[in-house]
């Protein structure tokens, strides 16, 4: 039916909101962080989160300089690691021998 839905926000207060006259409802207030609870009727109650008030916008992809993991500060690196170059050597060694196992396929070469 036409019933009303009450939202919980993430403060703990609550609103009320009225379906449009096609049954869906609309709820735009999300200016607070966190989790809100949507209920009506009989319905199972439905959660959501909201997470969008990053000052710096939500397309900001640099990475943080410290995260809080669990209780622990975790901070960046500022000096880049250095990986092993070995790889490349051992491509090109692979790419030799699957070039000779090629040639001795086609030219029926038996060793």
């Amino acid at each position: 039916g036409n019933a009303e839905a009450t939202i919980s926000l993430p403060d703990g207060s609550k609103e009320t909101i009225k379906p449009q006259p096609d049954g869906t409802f609309y709820f735009t207030r999300t200016e607070k962080l966190g989790l809100y609870t949507a209920e009506a009727g009989n319905a199972r109650p439905f959660a959501f989160a909201v997470n969008l008030l990053n000052p710096r916008g939500e397309s900001f992809l640099m990475p943080e300089n410290e995260l809080d993991v669990g209780g622990a500060k975790v901070s960046a690196s500022k000096e880049l690691e250095r990986t092993s170059e070995l790889w490349k050597y051992l491509a090109i060694i692979a790419l030799v021998v699957l070039c000779f196992e090629w040639y001795i396929f086609n030219k029926r070469v038996y060793i």
